[in-house]
C-alpha cells in the first residue's frame, strides 16, 4: 500500500493543474458526504447499531487504490490500518458508538455496502428519503468515476 501511496503522491507532484482539478472533483465528492451523512444518522446507523452480528468487516474498511487517490486528492490522512488483520475480522474502526471515522475518510466499500434487511427497511419506512440517498449514492459513484478517470488521464501521461 505505501507503494501505491508513494506513485499518487508522486503523479500528482508532476501535474499541479492536474492536482487541481482532482482536488475540485474530490471537494465535490465531500460535499456530497456531507450531504449524505443525515441519511446515514437518521435512518442507516441506527438499524446498524442495534443489529447483533454487524457488517462492519475488515474486508469492507481496507482502503483501495481508488480510496487512496481520493484522500491524496483532498489532503486527507490516511488512516493508519492494520493489513495483517483478517478481512472477516471486526473493523478496526468500529467502536462502541459506531465507526470512529468521518464517512469521507472510510473506504468508499464501506460507504456502499448495506445488508438488504436495512435497505429494505429503509426503503419501505422512508421511501421518500431513499429515493434522495439513492440519487445522492448515485451522484457521488459519478464523481468517484470522474476523480479516477482523471487519475488514469494523468497516470498515463507519466508512464
Amino acid at each position: 500500500m505505501e507503494s501505491a501511496l508513494r506513485k499518487i503522491r508522486r503523479a500528482m507532484k508532476c501535474d499541479r493543474e492536474a492536482a487541481r482539478a482532482l482536488l475540485v472533483i474530490s471537494s465535490k465528492m465531500e460535499g456530497i458526504y456531507s450531504e449524505l451523512e443525515p441519511y446515514f444518522r437518521d435512518y442507516i446507523e441506527p438499524f446498524c447499531k442495534n443489529c447483533p452480528t454487524p457488517c462492519c468487516v475488515n474486508r469492507h474498511g481496507f482502503p483501495d487504490f481508488e480510496d487512496l487517490i481520493f484522500l491524496n486528492a483532498c489532503g486527507r490522512n490516511l488512516n493508519e490500518f492494520d493489513f495483517a488483520c483478517a478481512d472477516t475480522d471486526m473493523c478496526q474502526y468500529l467502536g462502541s458508538n459506531g465507526c470512529r471515522l468521518a464517512r469521507c475518510a472510510r473506504s468508499y466499500r464501506c460507504t456502499w455496502y448495506f445488508c438488504d434487511e436495512v435497505l429494505d427497511r429503509f426503503e419501505s419506512e422512508h421511501s421518500a428519503s431513499f429515493m434522495k440517498f439513492d440519487e445522492l449514492m448515485h451522484k457521488l459513484a459519478s464523481e468517484r468515476a470522474k476523480l479516477i478517470k482523471k487519475f488514469e488521464s494523468l497516470w498515463s501521461h507519466l508512464a
